[in-house]
């Protein structure tokens, strides 16, 4: 039996030193995401902007974000990258909690909103701006980012008795983790690229995307200066896709998804909030394909 126990042993060696090695390379924090999103978090105390940041699980981060930003916001603001560089001023507040996530669906919307009204956040929020992306109610969009918080949306279900929704994981986070550690194409990755250091700053604008205490995002300053036929070219790409972001068999909206919202928007009304639907502009290029799209 031992020389048998033996060579099992062996011949999982190199597998048990892939799991190893991925566990503490990690480089797109997929198996310790938990302690680097606590540091991420660590390092914006004291009005301070991350930078850096790639690879990382925007929804756990938010979720910390609301859950332990260190003022009482009056402005609220749902939505997806689209919305992630609105500020306080820009919306006519004081002081606004922004839980921006790209690729934001109505899982996102309604999980977020959940985690920052338990922690006590929202008491004194008198606006939210709630981004309407086209993809929101399309229950074929594919997205699947917005599992992380899916104790929250099984909260914010049962709180709005939304009938006929299941919010069960396919795959449990830590089964994932798992398959990541002993998964050889993440062993390559994390072999041959680096991982991305973030870093703590004062400053407001930078070469790197910055994250605030607040969850705004400020992109790269060189986005900003991008000229008219670069941008034009960008849309014209985007607009030439098969498949639009998230809008592929787009039939019919989500039922589930205008149920949760309209819950969420009939909280916050009763309790004298003033709820603006925030509807984004695409370019003219990516527009026309919007509207002659089928």
């Amino acid at each position: 039996m031992r020389p048998f126990l033996l060579r099992t042993f062996i011949a999982m060696l190199p597998i048990l030193l892939m799991g190893a090695f991925n566990f503490f390379r990690d480089r797109a924090h997929i198996v310790r995401s938990e302690s680097f999103i606590s540091g991420v978090r660590d390092s914006m105390r004291n009005g301070r902007q991350v930078g850096g940041l790639e690879d990382y699980n925007e929804r756990a981060l938010a979720r910390q974000i609301a859950q332990q930003y260190a003022t009482q916001p009056d402005v609220l603001i749902l939505g997806s990258s689209r919305s992630a560089e609105l500020t306080a001023w820009m919306c006519g507040g004081k002081d606004a909690l922004n839980l921006s996530v790209s690729g934001a669906v109505w899982q996102d919307h309604a999980g977020l909103y959940i985690s920052a009204m338990q922690s006590g956040k929202l008491a004194l929020v008198k606006k939210l701006y709630l981004c309407v992306d086209p993809w929101l109610l399309n229950p074929n969009n594919g997205e699947v980012r917005w599992q992380t918080l899916n104790d929250e949306v099984a909260r914010a279900a049962h709180n709005w008795n939304l009938k006929g929704y299941r919010t069960a994981h396919g795959e449990r986070q830590w089964m994932a983790k798992l398959r990541e550690m002993f998964n050889p194409l993440y062993a390559w990755e994390n072999l041959t690229k680096a991982p991305v250091p973030y870093f703590s700053t004062t400053d407001t604008v930078s070469t790197h995307k910055l994250v605030f205490a607040n969850g705004t995002i400020r992109q790269q300053k060189e986005k900003d200066a991008r000229g008219l036929e670069e941008t034009r070219e960008r849309a014209r790409e985007f607009a030439s896709r098969k498949d639009l972001f998230h809008l592929a068999r787009f039939t019919k909206l989500d039922s589930s998804g205008l149920f949760a919202l309209e819950q969420l928007a009939d909280e916050l009304e009763s309790s004298g909030v003033a709820v603006h639907l925030l509807l984004m502009p695409f370019h003219p290029l990516v527009y026309t394909r919007m509207q002659t799209d089928r």
